[in-house]
């Protein structure tokens, strides 16, 4: 009885700090500089709850994410071919990236990252009868330390989220579209 009893103390210590662990890591920014993600950041590894989503992660060589002050572009190379998605940001006052685009609505949120020339993105994603979440891992440099890739995977967790896709770093990025005119910068 005595040994079920220190069983059932200790299950119920491990999960509070287990939950501690992830509010720190779930962490949206508090004081976001926009100058830390600004230009390139190179996708490094990322997991979502939309099985589609999975597959599709997987088929990409590599991806980029150019942030501008009131626009992004993402680029994604697959199977040699550089494909462009460009979108306007704002932040809102709680920091996060808000976008409607046709029938679905997108929020976005920077949380703590593990490094300081990285960025930790939570995406949701939400229609009518479609949600789910997304958590891309970003950073200047395209292989990170184990340790940080092992905290992004306990952010994974914390999200209840499949295991990670990480992108291999070989794998030549595209150029933030050079042979078009790019939108101009707003002050």
């Amino acid at each position: 009885m005595i040994a079920l009893f220190f069983t059932v103390l200790c299950l119920i210590a491990g999960s509070h700090s287990a939950s501690l662990g992830c509010e720190k890591l779930l962490q949206p920014l508090g004081q976001f500089d926009s100058q830390n993600i600004l230009g390139k950041l190179a996708f490094v590894a990322g997991s979502t709850k939309d099985p589609r989503g999975v597959d599709d992660m997987k088929t990409i060589d590599s991806a980029t994410v150019y942030f501008h002050k009131s626009w992004f572009t993402h680029v994604s190379r697959i199977n040699d071919s550089c494909q462009y998605h460009p979108g306007n940001t704002s932040l809102d006052d709680h920091h996060r990236i808000v976008l409607k685009l046709g029938r679905f609505n997108f929020t976005g949120l920077f949380l703590h990252a593990p490094c300081p020339d990285c960025a930790v993105f939570s995406w949701n994603i939400a229609s009518f009868n479609y949600t789910t979440t997304n958590l891309f891992l970003l950073s200047k440099r395209r292989e990170l330390e184990q340790e940080e890739m092992e905290e992004f995977r306990a952010q994974v967790e914390c999200l209840d989220l499949p295991p990670i896709i990480v992108m291999d770093p070989s794998k030549e990025l595209c150029p933030e579209k050079a042979e078009t005119e790019v939108p101009e910068e707003k002050h």
